[in-house]
């Protein structure tokens, strides 16, 4: 098992990393078009691949690079809510720990 050592956060420091996102990305109502933020101020691409779930017992994941967000198709086409969480959960890997996960070089989903 790797240890990167991440340190715990508080909540009010999560918090406010999440003012500071809202602002620099200029959100300022609900909802939040969280598609547009990741692919046009991320340049993150979002894709959606069948079995995803099924397979790996996980929903979404970030490549190690940070250039994509790969959802199951199946949450993609049929559960929009939990897609769009999906999203903002991975999206938050990289605000938050981008400097921790860049370390880890994975070449497989299975990695």
């Amino acid at each position: 098992m790797i240890n990167l050592n991440v340190p715990y956060l508080s909540d009010a420091y999560i918090a406010s990393v999440a003012c500071s996102f809202l602002k620099e990305n200029s959100l300022a109502s609900i909802p939040i078009n969280i598609e547009h933020v990741i692919e046009s101020n991320y340049r993150m691409d979002i894709v959606p691949l069948p079995g995803l779930q099924k397979v790996f017992d996980i929903e979404g994941f970030s490549t190690s690079d940070f250039s994509a967000i790969y959802v199951d198709q199946s949450v993609y086409e049929q559960k929009y809510y939990r897609y769009r969480f999906t999203l903002a959960h991975e999206l938050g890997h990289k605000v938050m720990h981008q400097e921790y996960l860049s370390r880890l070089k994975f070449s497989s989903i299975a990695e």
